[in-house]
């Protein structure tokens, strides 16, 4: 069954046959409007962007674009990850010094501590131990040495060093730690390369919002199709150089794609060979339709192509000579009984003479009914 889209009433679409559309004759008629069962036909189209195409002017397979463009600055800022050892730090941490007397004992700073195997410390505070015997008093100590030396194991200080050994005991119960392995933050090239990627990113969203508020009716931006174009770049610290914080300032030129939905429907649904019919089904091409958003294939940072998903709708494909001998001559409700009978219909047809007082006419139009019918008649 060939035909063309037609409007059996408002908002109901429906498919006359090609008998109908050469029908000319004006006058007395029977319509028949059959409501066949549809499955969905699902396909995917590649379309080429064409610049040299005007808008409206839409060809199977090539879509009209136009390249909209704008100047937009951003700045940003992220945190470094870059690390510098620096190996002249020395290793801190915290002892405890337990009273041998009965009196309270004064630590001066700067008191010396031992280790078994030779490791120096040093208090960085007076404290004040106090009576009586076994008190304790907790201190923080630096290694007197830079680097790995000051690193020690749990419980390895044990010996104070000068006149207050005999009257204090000292241990440190946690290690020391940090001697040589200290560090300052620098800014590395990873650093560099984030706080770009980033503020690109927010160029690129914030073109999107300028770039779509501009449009006009019935058009669409292709947001994978936004590139930016660098006109001044610029970072606050090299690589390499200390700091917290990395800055970047970019000004570029922004360009993307924008093409009119009515372009993108009938580029999509013109061009469309779908191979997913149902044997004894036909296509409803009149109803294909482009769903949702196209899909922008981007190649060398470039719109290379758009693929758009079409779907129409299939159905039995249904002899439209043989029903209108069904119904050519006959009353309504015989008309209605034949046809169902004869094609095997779940429901009736819809069976219309006008004008509405004759009991019969020979000239009998067909319709397809995409809607479920008005009454169901099982």
């Amino acid at each position: 069954m060939r035909g063309a889209l037609h409007r059996l009433r408002s908002g109901v679409a429906v498919v006359a046959v090609a008998a109908l559309l050469g029908a000319a004759v004006i006058g007395p008629r029977t319509l028949v409007v059959l409501y066949p069962e549809s499955i969905p036909v699902h396909g995917e189209v590649i379309l080429a962007p064409d610049t040299g195409l005007e808008p409206g002017q839409a060809v199977p397979g090539r879509l009209p674009i136009r390249t909209v463009v704008g100047v937009m600055e951003i700045n940003e800022r992220v945190p470094t990850s870059g690390h510098r050892l620096q190996p002249d730090v020395r290793a801190q941490g915290t002892v405890t010094f337990i009273n041998r007397t009965d009196s309270a004992v004064i630590v001066p700073a700067q008191t010396e501590l031992l280790t078994p195997s030779g490791a120096r410390f040093r208090t960085s505070e007076v404290v004040t131990v106090p009576g009586p015997r076994t008190s304790t008093a907790r201190a923080s100590v630096v290694a007197r040495d830079p680097g790995e030396i000051g690193n020690v194991g749990r419980l390895e200080i044990d010996r104070v060093v000068g006149d207050l050994a005999t009257r204090l005991a000292v241990l440190n119960e946690e290690p020391i730690r940090g001697g040589g392995t200290g560090d300052e933050r620098v800014v590395s090239a990873s650093d560099r390369a984030r706080v770009r990627t980033l503020a690109l990113d927010r160029l690129l969203i914030g073109a999107a919002r300028e770039r779509g508020a501009e449009l006009g009716e019935g058009e669409s931006l292709i947001a994978e199709s936004l590139r930016a174009e660098p006109l001044v770049e610029r970072y606050d610290a090299d690589v390499g150089a200390t700091a917290d914080t990395v800055g970047y300032r970019i000004q570029a030129r922004v360009l993307g794609e924008v093409y009119r939905t009515a372009d993108l429907g009938f580029a999509a649904t013109e061009s469309w060979r779908p191979s997913g019919v149902p044997a004894g089904k036909i296509l409803l091409r009149q109803v294909a339709r482009v769903e949702g958003p196209p899909r922008a294939i981007i190649r060398d940072g470039r719109l290379a192509s758009v693929a758009a998903t079409v779907s129409a709708l299939a159905i039995d494909d249904l002899d439209a000579n043989h029903v209108r001998a069904l119904a050519r001559g006959k009353s309504r409700d015989t008309a209605r009984r034949d046809i169902r009978f004869a094609l095997g219909l779940d429901r009736d047809p819809l069976v219309r003479i006008d004008p509405a007082f004759l009991p019969l006419t020979w000239r009998v139009d067909v319709a397809v009914d995409l809607n479920r019918p008005p009454e169901s008649r099982p």
